[in-house]
């Protein structure tokens, strides 16, 4: 969906090689009653948008349309879920956005969880701040610092904020829309590291990961 526009701005302008500020987000507060446009991207041949269990109205999307489905919907907290459907109105696909709580806790989620102990090979480690319930909360930008044990290096962080200056090599980073990255080298000797991610207020998180002798 379409973020809303900054107070004081009326339209969103959008040059030739440019696109809306999307987001996959159904968490706005103080935006409640609001109306905020929701784009729904489909290769189905139409969508239905419902909100609280609420149907919002069908759209075609085709060609024509960019295959894309837009609605106006004053916001509300709960879940906004788009179906898409077949020729015959059946469902053949759902996507659903929940509104978040507040942050409560770090989760870690390695890409791989065994590695080769060659001194070269990686293994991205995606850091979420998800509230009590478990849902990504795309609004958090906490400080998570790193702590790793094992034969291994931290070897980059990041968080995709285009406009961030931190650094690349520090144990610590900015969640930027409740996400942020640690990249981890192996070393030449097997064995386990486990990362380790701790933020103010919120339950820490680790994650384990082998590394295993090259053949």
């Amino acid at each position: 969906m379409q973020a809303p526009l900054p107070p004081g701005k009326t339209a969103e302008h959008v040059f030739g090689w440019g696109w809306p500020d999307e987001r996959p987000s159904w968490t706005w507060p103080g935006h409640e009653g609001k109306s905020l446009t929701v784009r729904v991207y489909s290769s189905c041949p139409r969508v239905r948008l419902l909100l609280n269990g609420r149907g919002l109205g069908e759209r075609e999307t085709s060609r024509a349309t960019r295959f894309t489905a837009v609605y106006e919907v004053p916001y509300e907290p709960g879940a906004l879920v788009a179906v898409g459907l077949n020729d015959g109105g059946e469902e053949v696909a759902r996507w659903e956005l929940k509104t978040a709580g507040e942050p409560a806790q770090l989760h870690l989620a390695p890409d791989r969880t065994s590695i080769r102990a060659d001194g070269q090979d990686i293994c991205f480690v995606t850091v979420e701040v998800l509230d009590a319930h478990g849902n990504l909360n795309p609004n958090a930008d906490s400080l998570v610092r790193f702590e790793l044990t094992g034969p291994g290096k931290i070897v980059a962080v990041g968080n995709g904020d285009p406009r961030s200056v931190e650094s690349f090599q520090q144990l610590q980073r900015r969640a930027y829309r409740g996400r942020c990255l640690v990249v981890i080298r192996a070393s030449r000797q097997p064995g386990e590291v486990v990362l380790r991610a701790e933020a103010e207020g919120l339950a820490g998180a680790k994650a384990k990961v082998q590394l295993a002798r090259p053949f």
